[in-house]
């Protein structure tokens, strides 16, 4: 029986990365509104990772309601991670959520204004496209730019779009990407 307990613990342990004692932890965390733990544990709930571990009696079932309630609380705290996942589940109307894209723009902008690479390049795209918010090119461009300076992706969609635009907007938007680099390092150093 010891020899059971130690196989499914370690099986626990390397699908999972984390022990028992470690999820407690994580839980206990979550419930004193730690945006952390509370993302951590709605991503247990969300892929299923409790619902493995239910097959062996540990934690829980998959519960997607209790994850997108805590992906919400985290995010509402300012946790990057948690407001991209709120943001992908309006784009795509996906666990509960109805397809909203002024909602998940509003969630991609959120994280952005904390210097996400992930967020300042879809910001950046639904500028440019018009999802979420009016076209606006020297937004988008904006995003790019301070995208750009942490990944190339973003830099190639600011230099696609800059083809498009005159030289007075291209000013514009190297002069809104500095406010928008200004208050994401004002964020970071609060």
């Amino acid at each position: 029986m010891r020899i059971v307990f130690i196989i499914l613990s370690l099986v626990c342990v390397s699908a999972f990365g984390v022990t028992p004692a470690e999820f407690n932890k994580i839980r206990s965390l979550a419930e004193k509104d730690d945006p952390e733990s509370q993302y951590e544990l709605a991503e247990f709930y969300n892929w299923g990772g409790l619902a493995e571990n239910y097959n062996w009696g540990m934690y829980g079932a998959r519960d997607q309601d209790e994850a997108v309630k805590l992906y919400f609380k985290a995010a509402k705290q300012g946790h990057e991670k948690a407001q991209i996942k709120i943001a992908g589940l309006y784009f795509y109307g996906r666990d509960g959520l109805p397809m909203n894209y002024e909602e998940g723009f509003n969630w991609y902008r959120k994280a952005a204004e904390q210097g996400s690479v992930e967020a300042l390049e879809m910001v950046g795209i639904c500028c440019q496209w018009g999802v979420g918010v009016p076209v606006n090119q020297v937004e988008a461009y904006a995003y790019f730019n301070v995208g750009g300076a942490i990944d190339n992706r973003c830099s190639e969609f600011r230099d696609k779009l800059a083809k498009k635009m005159t030289p007075s907007q291209i000013e514009a938007g190297q002069k809104r990407s500095l406010e928008l680099q200004a208050k994401i390092d004002s964020r970071k150093a609060s």
